[in-house]
């Protein structure tokens, strides 16, 4: 799975996090494929319960 920032993501990672980009780039690159997985799943429940949290009357956590 290879993720793909938009150029204005990419801006504004780089303003907010550049100084941390080789280190945080070089932990994922380690990451073994199932470690990859298990990034990914929490990356995307994480952004849903985000997303529901900003949206009134729908806040919920999923089921652990």
């Amino acid at each position: 799975m290879v993720l793909v920032p938009t150029v204005a993501a990419s801006e504004d990672l780089a303003r907010a996090y550049g100084h941390i980009h080789t280190p945080v780039t070089a932990v994922i690159d380690e990451l073994s494929d199932d470690e990859a997985a298990v990034v990914g799943r929490f990356a995307a429940r994480l952004a849903d319960a985000l997303r529901r949290e900003n949206t009134p009357g729908t806040a919920t956590l999923p089921p652990v």
